[in-house]
């Protein structure tokens, strides 16, 4: 008669807890996520080549409307840092550039107690960071599933 040991190890995944702190607000990221639209908006003239990244933010410390007033673009690769085309706060959808409604739905959902940046990006874009007015960067690649 035989005996089988089977051992599985299992190793804790790897958390991203990165904190920032720019000006007054202590935040992380809490998503990124890539869709076709934001809450169903979007540029008319985006390319096909491209789709919209959401930048999720969770406030730590500091005010909810310190938050929302940073100023900071999305960048990649090589390409040009764009800025962002809506934020979504407090189930509030704010245009930040020239949006159209699309019909077209979005599987992204946002939590109401963070704040979220969408971005037009290449749909091959490496290399996703936030650049602050104030110098600091932040490499969106560890929070990319």
């Amino acid at each position: 008669m035989y005996s089988l040991l089977v051992v599985v190890l299992a190793w804790p995944q790897a958390s991203v807890q990165s904190v920032l702190t720019v000006g007054e607000c202590r935040f992380r990221v809490a998503a990124v996520a890539f869709d076709e639209t934001a809450l169903g908006f979007a540029p008319a003239d985006m390319d096909p080549d491209s789709h919209v990244m959401l930048v999720e933010l969770e406030l730590l410390s500091g005010s909810r409307d310190a938050l929302k007033e940073l100023k900071f673009q999305a960048s990649h690769g090589q390409g040009t840092p764009t800025d962002a085309i809506i934020q979504i706060a407090e189930g509030m959808v704010k245009m930040l550039s020239t949006v159209t409604m699309t019909g077209k739905s979005s599987e992204y959902s946002p939590s109401e107690d963070n704040v979220v940046w969408a971005f037009v990006v290449p749909r091959d874009a490496s290399g996703l960071h936030l650049q602050f007015a104030t110098e600091e960067t932040l490499d969106l690649s560890p929070y990319i599933k």
